[in-house]
């Protein structure tokens, strides 16, 4: 495929391909206004947000030991990471949103930079599922040898299908080589993330 047709195929996407779900509807940068914008300091300051990272930072601790209904974890060479799975009885959507906005500022604390931000809006039989995510990566010294990958890139997700919360996800990924230093305890970033 040229160039040029790659270009047209990201301007005027296949419809077939938009209409099995394959292909966003519509995909762009996380915008927030100014209404979700006051909700969001509101839940900040008040007891739903500690009551909400409580709340997972328990279901993660049962999750260690004899597996959650809520959260799944995921341990396997370069990758750590957990899933929070949704329902009628899980997050809200505005509460998942709100998780990952956290999450990101929080993350932004450790030396990390937000490196890409996004929300695609699919088509699933006739609703529409929304992906929004946050991906972010340490600040680095190019000129300094190791590389320090803090915890490594870390990825967070969330996934809402009309009124309806499917899945957050957190992965964190890291190099090897000698080019880069070992990443600190994956265990230390979940204690920062549900305290």
């Amino acid at each position: 495929m040229s160039y040029f047709d790659q270009i047209m195929e990201k301007i005027f996407p296949d419809p077939a391909a938009v209409e099995k779900g394959k292909l966003p509807v519509v995909a762009d940068v996380i915008k927030r206004n100014v209404k979700y914008l006051i909700a969001y300091q509101h839940w900040l300051n008040n007891d739903d947000k500690d009551l909400l990272i409580n709340w997972l930072a328990s279901e993660y601790a049962i999750a260690s030991e004899d597996g959650s209904e809520w959260i799944t974890q995921l341990n396997s060479k370069g990758i750590r990471g957990f899933f929070i799975h949704g329902g009628e009885e899980s997050l809200k959507p505005q509460e998942s949103r709100f998780l990952l906005d956290y999450w990101k500022e929080q993350i932004q604390k450790l030396n990390y930079q937000l490196y890409g931000w996004q929300s695609e809006s699919f088509l699933r039989e006739n609703k529409i599922l929304v992906k929004e995510r946050y991906y972010l990566k340490p600040y680095k010294n190019a000129f300094e040898f190791p590389i320090n990958q803090e915890f490594g890139n870390i990825l967070i997700e969330a996934e809402i299908l009309e009124d309806m919360l499917l899945s957050i996800k957190c992965l964190v990924t890291h190099y090897t080589g000698f080019n880069y230093l070992a990443p600190k305890a994956y265990k230390e970033l979940i204690k920062f993330m549900l305290n």
